[in-house]
């Protein structure tokens, strides 16, 4: 692959280089950066063997030790020039400043923006996080917000992947109305979506997420049903969107009978106007610039590479942002990237076949062979893309879609027509509201249709496979076999995809079915943020929700489920039902265990909840003054101290022969149990605990007038795993 191509060998190698620059700063990096080794590696290989052997041997290989060094010492000179450019940065934490932001992108409880003026002298165009607090007006990319912002100085990789080193909460907001020519555009879309997919749910909020990349009316329900079917890639402005824009104007302009060069010309404007119109947000501005250099290489080469275009890009990337290599969105494009060009030839081998066949044949075998390519070729290109990305996703994510190929199939076609017809119609929308909804509601139909079979897969609980699963190691294995395969040799190629398609898509989809059936028994403590008690038993399991301000949905994962039995809420607040709403989005939810209400407040969340119930197919139960649940004949769980019965909460579990007992918030009576799990606000004497094993938070305020070596201290998280077969257990603290 890297034969004759010396530009992305320099690349692969300055790419280490940053990989390594950052390592010495952070060792926690290493994993985000270490699937780009395989190329450098790659790279040292080939390039000795590409050598030859001759008498000039001895030459080529200095030359390509000292090239190797070179370009390993400017990629790590690119960190330490990024590093002392933004420590400056480090002077502002704790600081309070008088200052205006535009913003460039709006999230669920934050929004990135550029610094336009600050008291403290903060350097124009800075970027910098914002949580700010709820406001009255909607906020739109392109507004300016002005306020008294306190900095907080936060080097992680991360943020710095997006040019970010600085977050800030915000007060006194005064919000400003932005101006020009692409928000005037802006608020025309945001205007007329309403009017012209106002007659299909949540539809106008999807069709401003991929037309402008305003997805704050995109509810939290409708991205996970996506993100379940493998296609939450859609709602998200990305390369997919941007070429589809692009490519659409260029076949206008080689139609209208336009030079080929002109129109590349005109194309990388576009690119660019676009990304302007959604915010110059990170993923935006990268598939411009990407979707840039592949027009401008067939501009000056004779003979366009992809593999060189995609390596330009990579320096460009690396050269603006060297973090930006700890970019989860980069790696990943990168990546898929990377796997279709390589498969690009099986690919074309596969359409010329079906074609050749089809020229062969009367009308209907041209007709299958044309059905049999659209499935077969889209099938195996996103098959070979989740192969080659699988790497990135192991590290970083929960789950993984093992329907992905195929709706993908169907959804891609469709979505990009979709896309077409509500830029059209939104473009006509000022001029003939008639004619725009006519364009548009072709397009409405076709985003229902997808958000409705998101939902069914959605509901029928299939679609993702834990990350966590133990086979999920085996397909990891072949995906980096995979992928060192075709770096490596030139041999049996198309074979080699064949195979590892098959059996990637075999084991993530068997590995999916037997996670559903996982015996594994255990109950987990944690406080991170929010405070839970998650129990597990032969595929059955429970949530409690016992505060704080969010939830864990990642636990069930880890624990290889990928589904909630029960969800058990404690109170009755907004928080709460936040935490309901975010679980029953990330998750599939059965039951709700829910108190009787007792107060007006209480009655107001309580409807609040069935209707969030009857959207997200969950079922209603409501208990009184204890929750009793049967996870199975050899276990059960107690809940017991609600916040409008008493102060002592309690969750008692046995399993087998063995009891567990958490004693939360104000308990102080004597608890009897094997093992008990005292939180930092338990009120209770440990000597009126009698247990085998007492486990203490930190900040547990009686332990140290106790002094008694049986007390386990630990963090924020606690886990113990149960076998119930030999009555033993085994205990964690993450």
């Amino acid at each position: 692959m890297y034969e004759k191509r010396f530009v992305a060998i320099g690349v692969s190698f300055f790419a280490i280089g940053v990989a390594l620059g950052i390592f010495l700063n952070n060792r926690y990096t290493l994993p985000f950066c270490a699937v780009f080794m395989f190329f450098g590696v790659a790279s040292v290989a080939l390039l000795c063997v590409n050598s030859k052997i001759s008498k000039k041997i001895l030459s080529k290989c200095i030359t390509a030790i000292v090239f190797t060094i070179a370009a390993l010492s400017f990629g790590i000179v690119r960190v330490c020039v990024q590093d002392t450019f933004d420590n400056y940065q480090k002077t502002y934490d704790g600081c309070e400043d008088l200052a205006s932001v535009r913003i460039v992108e709006v999230n669920n409880n934050y929004i990135d923006g550029r610094i336009l003026t600050s008291e403290m002298g903060l350097h124009r165009g800075t970027s910098v996080r914002i949580y700010y607090p709820l406001m009255e007006e909607k906020l739109t990319v392109g507004d300016v917000i002005n306020g008294e912002l306190r900095y907080k100085f936060k080097n992680t990789n991360s943020l710095r992947s997006n040019g970010i080193n600085l977050t800030a909460s915000c007060e006194n907001t005064i919000l400003e109305k932005g101006s020009g020519i692409l928000y005037s555009i802006r608020k025309s879309v945001d205007n007329s979506s309403n009017e012209l997919f106002g007659q299909f749910s949540n539809i106008s909020a999807i069709s401003k997420g991929i037309t402008i990349g305003d997805r704050s009316d995109i509810d939290s329900f409708t991205f996970a049903t996506y993100q379940k079917a493998g296609i939450s890639h859609l709602l998200a402005i990305s390369g997919l969107h941007i070429s589809i824009v692009v490519m659409s104007f260029f076949n206008l302009l080689i139609f209208l009978s336009f030079n080929r060069n002109f129109s590349s010309i005109i194309c990388v404007i576009v690119a660019f106007l676009f990304s302007a119109l959604v915010g110059f947000s990170v993923g935006a501005l990268r598939s411009a610039i990407m979707i840039s250099i592949v027009f401008i290489s067939r501009m000056f080469l004779m003979r366009s590479d992809s593999f060189t275009s995609l390596f330009l890009a990579l320096m460009l990337f690396l050269m603006i942002n060297p973090y930006s290599i700890c970019s989860v969105g980069l790696q990943l494009s990168f990546l898929c990237c990377f796997g279709l060009i390589l498969t690009s030839p099986l690919t074309n081998k596969i359409n010329y076949y079906f074609s050749l066949k089809g020229a062969k044949g009367n009308r209907l075998v041209k007709a299958i062979c044309k059905i049999a390519a659209f499935i077969v070729v889209p099938i195996i290109t996103s098959t070979i893309a989740s192969i080659f990305s699988f790497p990135i996703i192991f590290y970083n994510f929960d789950t993984v879609s093992f329907i992905s190929p195929v709706v993908n199939v169907f959804a891609i076609p469709l979505f990009t027509l979709a896309l077409e017809l509500s830029i059209i119609a939104y473009i006509f929308a000022p001029i003939s509201i008639f004619v725009s909804g006519i364009i548009s509601y072709p397009a409405g139909l076709i985003l229902q249709f997808v958000t409705d079979i998101s939902k069914d897969i959605y509901n029928l609980n299939l679609g993702v496979v834990s990350i966590h699963s133990p086979f999920m190691s085996i397909v990891l294995v072949l995906s980096v076999i995979t992928v060192l395969y075709l770096i490596f040799s030139k041999h049996n190629r198309n074979m080699v995809i064949m195979c590892s398609c098959f059996l990637f898509s075999l084991i993530v989809f068997v590995s999916g079915i037997i996670s559903d059936t996982t015996d594994k028994s255990v109950i987990e403590y944690g406080n991170e943020g929010g405070e839970y008690i998650y129990c597990q038993n032969n595929g059955n399991s429970v949530y409690v929700d016992i505060g704080g301000y969010t939830v864990n949905p990642s636990i069930i994962y880890e624990n290889s489920n990928i589904h909630l039995e029960n969800y058990v809420l404690l109170k009755y607040n907004s928080h709460t039902y936040q935490h309901l709403e975010r679980m029953t989005s990330d998750i599939t939810v059965s039951k709700i265990l829910l108190p009787e209400p007792v107060s007006t407040n209480d009655s107001y969340w309580f409807d609040s909840i069935k209707l969030l119930a009857n959207e997200r197919n969950c079922d209603i139960i409501q208990f009184v003054d204890a929750c009793v649940l049967n996870l199975s004949e050899e276990c059960n769980v107690q809940i017991v101290g609600l916040n409008h019965i008493s102060e002592n909460t309690t969750v008692y579990v046995k399993f087998a022969d063995i009891s567990v007992q958490y004693l939360g918030d104000g308990f102080e009576n004597i608890a009897v149990c094997d093992y008990a799990v005292l939180s930092d606000k338990c009120k209770t004497d440990i000597r009126n605990v009698k247990a085998k094993e007492i486990f203490a938070q930190y900040d547990y305020v009686h332990y140290r007038a106790i002094m008694n070596d049986d007390i386990n201290l630990f963090g924020d998280r606690l886990k113990i795993e149960v076998n119930t077969e030999e009555s033993s257990c085994r205990i964690y603290e993450p």
